[in-house]
């Protein structure tokens, strides 16, 4: 059947699966959609299209809704930039852990040798 308004049907590319993300344009729109889990390359999906920014939502029922319509910028449900981590941030944490990790093992290591060697020579 044919897709309702506001949406597209989409049928998976070949070497897409379910999670990819798709790169799309319909109705001179163009937009990101992700195949739903399970599916595979020609399989079909309706995905929803985005409106535009900027435009009115009107509800489904109809009815009336009070207080003032605003619009939310697109990366509004992102973090801010500051609490972004790129990949090169995370493996020098993961360095620096690891790197401190290894000088608290090696450091209990010598202690417990000096420790044992201390009680052979008194021996």
């Amino acid at each position: 059947g044919a897709a309702p308004q506001g949406a597209v049907s989409v049928v998976v590319p070949p070497g897409s699966r379910g999670g990819a993300t798709l790169s799309m344009t319909a109705h001179g729109r163009s937009f990101m959609v992700t195949v739903p889990q399970g599916l595979r390359a020609g399989d079909r999906f309706v995905a929803t299209i985005p409106p535009p920014r900027g435009a009115t939502v009107t509800p489904s029922d109809g009815a009336p809704r009070r207080g003032k319509l605003v619009t939310l910028p697109a990366d509004f449900l992102q973090p801010p930039p500051a609490a972004r981590s790129s990949d090169a941030a995370i493996d020098q944490q993961t360095a620096l852990f690891l790197q401190h990790e290894n000088r608290r093992r090696a450091a209990a290591a010598a202690a417990a040798a000096s420790a044992r060697g201390v009680g052979a020579r008194a021996a």
